[in-house]
């Protein structure tokens, strides 16, 4: 694939699931001012605390078997249909087990009542991975984009009514989350073909141990992954109380404008850093640097801008008795920063099926994650859980930057990434140390970061100019480059 072209592709797709990603996302976002404004603290502690309960079944009954669908599905290698039925072979036992697993959560008072809930959303969320990233698979992005607006739609119009109209509290946040994910994915089902395909596709015996060996690596990846970005709560609620974890969990929606970014992002550039790898010809180092480049001087920006914004918007973003909350996003900003990052390392262990050394660097910062917040919560309360996870996710991003030049050296200017990390790390700690002078700190950050990062602004803009005139030159010539 021609330089221009991988280019292309990768500004092509994110494009495409930023319109599909970015309204959801968005949505979800805005979604925070009804839930703080119609729950309790404690009751929007509680449904975020299920929610975030389903999610660690998804990768223990689910066997994370939807990396593996996009990892072989998009390999000129393996059938894609055999692919998708081997993953409809994996799904069956995971949903029996999820079903096996739900009353255990009896056993947990602050859930206990709520376990039928828990099963509907993890095995809605398991169906849901499968078929998406078999869109990804078969080149149907624009599909996939689709269902996730669609996702938004019925997340937005259900929570609307089940929340103000019928006043369904807690049960109708839950319904609401389960319907979002679960009839898109039903929508999918028959636009992608997965059940037709699924049925006239030969079995291969070979094709399902490699995409178990692939992906069961991933389980204890994604069980780290969760245990940094979600143990946080289930410690707060268990050392502190649930409007603690009320005011955690409304904090923790800030760095989700910063996330939209990474998740957009990272569905674009998880298919280019495949497709790059598995080309024939030789690997283009460059491609892999600039992306970086780029990629990490547009978090760092975004993050220090909203800072910059961050009480003026919090007092009109979400209820009252949430504004206090404001004051554990920079420490999670950081944190989103740093596991953009992670991801983007990620996606390159990903393409060069790297699953186990990825999956050791997420356990090692898990266990620092869990050490910190053991030690730490019932000492300083929820700043321990933001601390954390900052340092954590810092953590994985420093060992998967180093480690992946193991297997694949390309270059990084180390000193500007350490001096941009510098200025958001004392920003944030100055910020939570003086609140009164926020403005000013976050201001001279986002100077000092165009000072340093000038040359590669300019280069930022320069590239995206030059990828729009071609792309307008080449549909006025009616051809193109780009698939």
């Amino acid at each position: 694939m021609n330089k221009n072209k991988k280019y292309g592709l990768l500004f092509k797709n994110t494009l495409i699931f930023a319109i599909g990603s970015l309204g959801s996302k968005l949505i979800t976002f805005f979604l925070v001012p009804l839930y703080t404004n119609v729950l309790t603290k404690s009751e929007y502690g509680t449904a975020d605390l299920i929610s975030t309960i389903a999610n660690i079944m998804v990768p223990v009954c689910g066997l994370v078997i939807q990396d593996a669908v996009l990892r072989f599905g998009l390999s000129k290698d393996y059938n894609k249909a055999s692919v998708i039925k081997n993953a409809f072979i994996l799904f069956l036992p995971g949903a029996l087990l999820c079903l096996a697993i739900t009353p255990f959560f009896g056993l947990y008072p602050a859930v206990s009542e709520w376990g039928l809930y828990i099963f509907a959303i993890s095995i809605s969320t398991m169906l849901y991975n499968i078929v998406f990233n078999y869109a990804k698979a078969k080149d149907m992005n624009k599909l996939y984009a689709f269902g996730s607006i669609l996702s938004t739609l019925i997340l937005a119009i259900s929570n609307i009514l089940l929340l103000l109209v019928f006043k369904s509290g807690i049960q109708g946040y839950l319904i609401s989350n389960t319907l979002c994910l679960l009839l898109p994915s039903l929508v999918l089902l028959v636009a992608t073909k997965s059940i037709s395909d699924s049925l006239k596709a030969p079995y291969s015996k070979d094709l399902l141990v490699e995409m178990i060996k692939y992906s069961a690596p991933l389980i204890a990846n994604n069980l780290s992954w969760w245990i940094l970005s979600s143990s946080d709560k289930v410690m707060i609620e268990f050392f502190l109380s649930k409007d603690d974890l009320g005011l955690y969990t409304a904090a923790s929606k800030i760095p989700a404008l910063l996330s939209i970014v990474t998740t957009i992002f990272a569905s674009a550039w998880t298919i280019s850093s495949i497709k790059e790898y598995d080309d024939d010809g030789e690997k283009d180092k460059s491609f892999y640097s600039n992306v970086f480049k780029f990629f990490s001087l547009l978090m760092f920006s975004v993050a220090l801008a909203i800072l910059l914004v961050l009480k003026p918007f919090m007092s009109i973003y979400v209820g009252k008795e949430f504004f206090e909350s404001w004051v554990f996003v920079p420490f999670l900003i950081l944190g989103t920063v740093f596991y953009s990052f992670g991801s983007f390392f990620g996606a390159i262990f990903r393409a060069l099926k790297k699953n186990v050394s990825c999956t050791i660097t997420t356990v090692i910062a898990g266990i620092v994650n869990i050490v910190i917040n053991l030690l730490l919560i019932p000492v300083i309360g929820v700043f321990a859980a933001t601390l954390s996870t900052a340092i954590s996710y810092l953590l994985i991003d420093i060992i998967r930057m180093l480690y992946s030049r193991k297997f694949f050296k390309f270059e990084i200017d180390f000193i500007k990434f350490i001096i941009n990390s510098a200025i958001l790390i004392v920003a944030s700690i100055l910020i939570i140390l003086e609140p009164n002078f926020i403005y000013l700190i976050s201001g001279i950050g986002l100077v000092l970061i165009l000072i340093v990062n000038l040359k590669d602004y300019r280069g930022l803009v320069t590239f995206i100019i030059t990828i729009l005139k071609k792309r307008k030159i080449q549909v006025n010539g009616g051809e193109s480059d780009v698939e």
